[in-house]
């Protein structure tokens, strides 16, 4: 069942990216309202608890990326550790600087899901400690959400880097 999923999955994305007309639909503005600050659970084999994910939704009507895994690739490179969760697929960053004056050090979970005409982006982040910064560090939250922002707004559309390392990924786990 699990390699039906993934193969379903590796033909979804390749479909979308060779079917990718660059410019087609207008880019997404994302603003802070659009953020839904939420609780969310995962367990898993590297994690377990309750954790603070920054998440926003969208539809079709703009052009479309994988936002947050596309985003965290094209700053930090590919990443570290990837997991499922929920049929849905994890990477994990470790130890990068999300600020440029500041020494302090952070992982990024990046993940999303889609369907039709709905899809959703996602990051949780965690400090040097692998404690979820926004519940545990409150004084970030605002900083961290417009890093969010920036990120998506920011996005190189026509870099397609990502969607190749991504794509053989995916591929990677159905061997």
């Amino acid at each position: 069942m699990k390699r039906s999923i993934l193969l379903l999955l590796v033909i979804i994305t390749n479909v979308s990216c060779a079917s990718y007309q660059g410019g087609t639909k207008p880019k997404l503005k994302l603003s802070k309202d659009k953020i839904l600050v939420k609780r969310t659970s995962i367990h898993n084999d590297f994690l377990s608890g309750n954790f603070t994910e920054l998440k926003f939704s969208y539809n079709n009507e703009v052009e479309k990326v994988i936002f947050s895994k596309k985003g965290v690739f094209d700053k930090f490179g590919k990443w570290d550790k990837d997991f499922y969760l929920n049929n849905t697929s994890v990477y994990l960053w470790d130890n990068v600087k999300l600020f440029p004056n500041s020494d302090e050090i952070f992982s990024i979970l990046a993940f999303g899901t889609d369907s039709p005409n709905f899809y959703t982006s996602s990051i949780i982040i965690f400090d040097s400690k692998g404690q979820d910064v926004i519940k545990t560090h409150p004084k970030w939250k605002n900083k961290i959400i417009d890093f969010y922002v920036d990120l998506v707004n920011n996005m190189d559309y026509s870099n397609r880097k990502f969607n190749n390392v991504n794509r053989r990924a995916i591929q990677s786990t159905l061997n």
